[in-house]
């Protein structure tokens, strides 16, 4: 299948034209102009690495950062994964996309789990048995708080240190990277990113953000410019996360919105229902086609061949 979006920067307008494989198993892969790019042009474009100072240990484990194929980082997306695990085979998909000017940066997350390689949570997520944590432990919100605001602190060190802009820095997170992902975009005040992608997740049940008064009231903080656009991809056949629970936040999102702003939730706020989904990453050429659409809509993409034209001036 092949997908084409066209972002408009000033006057020029850029195609992002990819082609997509059947699942997430046989990772998706994109079909790009080739455009030859000097030695001289990538080392002046490729923005610096990440200080190791930003990285804290109530952000992440561990981290891995991949430049674009294309040589030109004008975007970055920041990628979270699910409990369990690690990022790697998250990112092993998404840079087989070869997104274009778009740096990848995945995120493992910070607690060990209590059983030997069962890998890393977001939050308190299982006692040391290995049992489960129930929603009634007040430690799963505590730890999943910790750990936004740790993003939040990152994502300010981030744009100070790395020359990167707010609008030109998307989230994308799986499960509970998902609630990270969310929480992060709707309470993270001083800018406004690209855009936040949740897949297969939504705020943590006994967040207070799921209660209308308290999604007003972080609403009624914020100016309506600052609303960070968010992709929120669900399938219906999710026993882990019921795509009932992602409707039923949505629809308190509308009600607050609609009650702060006077007017319908915006369409910087993008829904997909997907029937024969399960609690699953990208899963589908459909939701790959989604998720990168919301993308190129977003963000920057520089034409590398106008530049090199004498008769044109960058401001």
């Amino acid at each position: 299948a092949t997908t084409h979006a066209a972002t408009t920067h000033a006057a020029t307008t850029t195609t992002i034209t990819t082609t997509t494989a059947a699942s997430s198993s046989s990772a998706p892969s994109s079909s790009l102009p080739h455009v030859h790019v000097t030695a001289k042009e990538k080392q002046r474009d490729n923005l610096q690495r990440i200080p190791q100072r930003c990285f804290s240990s109530a952000l992440c484990s561990s981290h891995e950062f991949h430049h674009s194929a294309d040589g030109f980082d004008e975007n970055l997306l920041i990628v979270l994964h699910g409990c369990g695990g690690s990022v790697a085979p998250f990112m092993q998909t998404l840079r087989r996309l070869c997104i274009p000017q778009t740096a990848l940066l995945g995120l493992t997350a910070p607690r060990a789990l209590p059983v030997a390689d069962m890998g890393f949570s977001w939050l308190h997520s299982f006692r040391p048995d290995g049992t489960q944590v129930p929603s009634s432990d007040p430690e799963r919100l505590r730890s999943l708080l910790s750990c936004c605001t740790a993003f939040s602190t990152f994502l300010d060190q981030l744009l100070v240190h790395c020359g990167y802009r707010a609008e030109h820095v998307f989230v994308l997170g799986f499960s509970q990277g998902a609630m990270v992902a969310l929480r992060t975009a709707l309470t993270y005040a001083r800018h406004r990113l690209g855009g936040a992608i949740a897949v297969s997740g939504m705020l943590l049940r006994e967040d207070p953000l799921c209660e209308l008064t308290a999604m007003r009231s972080l609403l009624a903080d914020r100016a309506r410019v600052s609303f960070t656009p968010l992709l929120l991809t669900h399938g219906a056949r999710d026993d882990v996360i019921p795509v009932s629970r992602m409707r039923a936040q949505l629809h308190t999102l509308k009600k607050a919105f609609a009650a702060v702003h006077d007017e319908p939730l915006p369409s910087e706020v993008c829904v997909k229902e997907y029937p024969s989904k399960a609690h699953t990453f990208l899963s589908s050429q459909e939701e790959v086609r989604d998720v990168l659409s919301f993308l190129a809509e977003r963000m920057r993409l520089r034409s590398l061949e106008l530049e090199r034209r004498p008769d044109v001036v960058i401001l």
